[in-house]
Order: C-alpha cells, then sequence, then structure tokens
C-alpha cells in the first residue's frame, strides 16, 4: 500500500533515526534520507537510469493554472471548501474579490512550457536563455523536482545540485554549517564526506565570520555566496543555476564563473540560466533558446546569444 505523508513521518526506521539524532539539524538530515529511499528510482516525472545523455527532456510541457491562490495549507484549504461550497458562507479572512482556488470562477490555464525535448551530453555546459516568461527557470524547476511536468518526462543520469533562488535548499533557522551538512545529506553523502569539504566550503563563500549564525540573519548576497559554494563542492553530476549569480558584488560571480568552469573539467554536467551575456559566452558550450515557452532554436553558443541579441 502507498504511504502517505503521515505514514512516512511514523515509520518506524525514520522513528529510530529521529531518535540517535543529536540536533535539529540531523533530524531534518534523518527524514530526507528516509524520503529519499521510499521515493525511489521514479518521482514527479523524473526517472534515474543509465542513459548516453546526462539529461533527456522528453516532450515536457508545464500547465499552471492562473488565479490559483493556495491557503497554505491543506487543512485550511479544505475548511475553507467546506465553508464556501457546503455551508455557503463568506470567509471573514479572505479579501473582498479575492480569487481562491476554492471559488467557483472560472480559472484560466496557461502553457509555461510546450514540447520541450532536447538531450544534454554528459560534461556539456548548456545556456538556458531567452526573455522574462520565455520558462527558463520553469524547465529548472522541473529538472529539480520542485515541480512535476504536466506532460513528458525527465531522464537525467546522477546526482542534481540546484541553486535556483537566494537561500534554495536552506533551513532558515539553521546556521550555515548546519545548513552544509543537511544539504550534503540529501544529496546521499555521509559525514565524513561532507566534513572533509566543509572547509573549503566556508572559505569559497567568504562567511567564516558567520558560518555558526543563523542563516535568516544572512544578508542575500551571504546566503548566494554559501548556496553557490554549497552546490559547487559537494559533488554533483548535474549542477543547475539560475540567476542567482547576479545578486550581490561584481567580484563574486566572476569567482564563480571560474569555479563552473573547473568543476565541469571533472565531468559534471551544468545548466547555466543568465540574462548576462557576456558570463553566458565565458561559460558556455551550447545554448537552448525558449521564447513562449518553446524551443525557438538550440545549437552553438555564439550562435544562439546572436540570434538573441538580433530580437
Amino acid at each position: 500500500m502507498k504511504k502517505g505523508v503521515n505514514e512516512l513521518i511514523v515509520e518506524p526506521s525514520v522513528e529510530k533515526l529521529l531518535e540517535k539524532a543529536d540536533n535539529r539539524y540531523e533530524l531534518v538530515i534523518a527524514v530526507s534520507r528516509r524520503a529519499r529511499q521510499l521515493e525511489g528510482e521514479k518521482s514527479n516525472g523524473i526517472e534515474s537510469k543509465i542513459t548516453k545523455a546526462a539529461i533527456e527532456f522528453n516532450n515536457i510541457s508545464k500547465q499552471y493554472s492562473l488565479g490559483v491562490v493556495s491557503n497554505k495549507t491543506l487543512n485550511q484549504d479544505i475548511k475553507n471548501w467546506w465553508t464556501i461550497n457546503v455551508l455557503h458562507k463568506e470567509i471573514p479572512c479572505l479579501n473582498k474579490g479575492e480569487i481562491t482556488s476554492l471559488d467557483n470562477k472560472k480559472i484560466n490555464n496557461v502553457w509555461a512550457l510546450r514540447d520541450i525535448d532536447f538531450d544534454v551530453e554528459q560534461g556539456d555546459i548548456v545556456g538556458i536563455i531567452g526573455k522574462n516568461g520565455a520558462g527558463k527557470s520553469t524547465l529548472l524547476k522541473l529538472l529539480s523536482r520542485i515541480v512535476s511536468p504536466t506532460t513528458g518526462s525527465i531522464c537525467a543520469c546522477g546526482k542534481i545540485s540546484s541553486l535556483l533562488e537566494i537561500a534554495t535548499g536552506f533551513h532558515y533557522e539553521l546556521t550555515g554549517r548546519e545548513n552544509i551538512f543537511m544539504n550534503g545529506a540529501i544529496l546521499g553523502m555521509t559525514k565524513k564526506e561532507i566534513s572533509r569539504k566543509l572547509d573549503e566550503i566556508i572559505a569559497f563563500s567568504g562567511c567564516e565570520l558567520y558560518i555558526d549564525t543563523p542563516v535568516k540573519r544572512y544578508s542575500p548576497g551571504m546566503m548566494v555566496r554559501l548556496g553557490f559554494s554549497v552546490a559547487a563542492h559537494l559533488d554533483p553530476d548535474i549542477l543547475v543555476v539560475d540567476e542567482v549569480l547576479a545578486v550581490g558584488d561584481s567580484e563574486f560571480p566572476r569567482k564563480a564563473v571560474k569555479k563552473l568552469k573547473e568543476i565541469n573539467q571533472n565531468g559534471v554536467t551544468i545548466l547555466y540560466v543568465s540574462h548576462n551575456m557576456e558570463s553566458v559566452l565565458s561559460l558556455c558550450k551550447n545554448g537552448v533558446l525558449l521564447e513562449n515557452g518553446k524551443i525557438k532554436n538550440m545549437g552553438d553558443i555564439n550562435e544562439i546569444v546572436s540570434l538573441y541579441k538580433s530580437e
């Protein structure tokens, strides 16, 4: 029988892990590891398998519903639905005229991506470019399993590390050091393996003085530096980077691009999204140009950037 969320939390093997946990970040690690075990080799339309390509996007499409606003918890959504549709009462907490997922109003659907089909070879650096709203971030969120494709599937070979937004994968109440260990554990690394890279991660981020401070007190620039350092140093097979390097001073993006080139020489496959064409040309070998959720062109990065600039 398929387990639900509540059943997952109380599973005996997880309870044993939680009993052994010495502190709060080990609790997160324990549940995260068990969740990955139960998830198996296939989740959210993404398969892990042996393939010649590092990533295969197989006719991926993603649809969103406009006007759907969640009330943050499933429990509250159900209560509100019951109040509106069964009891036929108003909910005082909702603003007058606000559209929610519980209203009987017509919902408009929009395709963020349509029929995306291409492969990324092992060890390639691919730049994903396009105007705002073209579908770049959605594509990377699909690969990172943050959202699921409406149709199609993604096949990925190896561990995927993502840096999509400021503080992606961070727990705000944990310190920088604790977050490093948590992210490493989620990627399947042991505490010993993470410890060997700890000093290098901290030094690259430049956050030495604040590494034992909760990340909720970090500036956006500090979060980006630490997040990138964690993602780049914890031995991913595929690294996904979306725009975040634009935050902070001008020195760190140059340092980050240099690091990306270095890890790519070790065989890491990289998908890179940026509006900075200088960094895209400097880093990427191939490119994909998206327009209105569809692939307009793909190939050599110089040709793709020239096409993008000519629009």
